[in-house]
């Protein structure tokens, strides 16, 4: 239901209690959060933010909309409509042969440190590495390498902030991967593992995900990779009947707990 504006009502994304979202007049896709009142009505359907933050990144927020009246926002500088792109995944050859490298990872190295064999986490979870020792995450759906993310750790198992890229990605190494007409489909770290168990415990960092594989092996331990990257569509393919616990960072408890509730 659309509803004329009151100034008086606020406008919010934490309002909306959809269960599905609208499509992004951007991408296309049905992403699109929209700003709702605190009845869950909504005053536009362009008025909202894309959950697809890496690959369109769409937001068009009521200062902006009510300062254009809708339509004539699509034809400002500020709105660039960009074309339809085709998903792309990784080339699976090229990801095994990285994962089957994973003992040359630096982190590995310090982890085994602990006691605990974290080769067998490492090669369960598609975890590879880089000639000179980087960590590669690969986010792999079961069927397909969709993302690889890659991060430099010291000796002492923290991230190498005096690398030029501390954090970089696999499709940037490929030759094959095109911008302009290409984009990523991310999941959750882990997602290949999520009927190992009913209990599925969710992290931001890969890295996390990964300790914990090692000291709480009963549960399934996957990452969202990112504070933002909880998102619904992503939660839904981890099934139905599952126990879903969240670990967030300190500082991303109230942001967690509010997207939550708004999913």
């Amino acid at each position: 239901m659309i509803q004329l504006y009151d100034v008086k009502r606020k406008l919010s994304l934490s309002n909306f209690k959809g269960s599905k979202y609208l499509k992004c007049p951007a991408c296309g896709k049905m992403r699109l959060k929209p700003y709702a009142y605190e009845d869950g009505s909504i005053e536009s359907e362009i008025l909202g933010r894309c959950q697809r933050e890496v690959n369109c990144n769409y937001h068009l927020k009521p200062s902006e909309y009510f300062k254009d009246r809708g339509e004539s926002f699509f034809n400002s500088p500020t709105f660039t409509k960009p074309v339809p792109k085709e998903i792309y995944y990784l080339d699976r050859e090229l990801c095994e042969k990285i994962a089957f490298n994973y003992k040359a990872s630096t982190l590995l190295t310090y982890l085994n440190k602990t006691g605990i064999n974290y080769d067998s986490i490492f090669e369960k979870y598609k975890v590879g590495a880089g000639k000179f020792g980087q960590t590669v995450f690969f986010q792999f759906d079961g069927f397909k390498f969709r993302a690889g993310k890659i991060i430099k750790y010291t000796e002492n198992g923290h991230r190498d902030k005096s690398s030029d890229k501390p954090v970089s990605w696999v499709h940037k190494w490929t030759k094959d991967f095109d911008e302009d007409k290409q984009e990523l489909d991310l999941c959750f770290f882990g997602l290949h593992l999520v009927d190992e168990s009913n209990t599925i415990c969710l992290v931001e960092s890969e890295k996390t995900a990964v300790i914990c594989a090692g000291l709480f092996p009963k549960a399934v331990w996957l990452a969202t990779g990112g504070r933002t990257q909880l998102q619904a569509v992503k939660l839904n393919a981890l099934g139905s009947n599952k126990r879903i616990i969240l670990f967030p960072d300190t500082d991303s408890i109230v942001y967690w707990r509010d997207k939550v509730k708004s999913i």
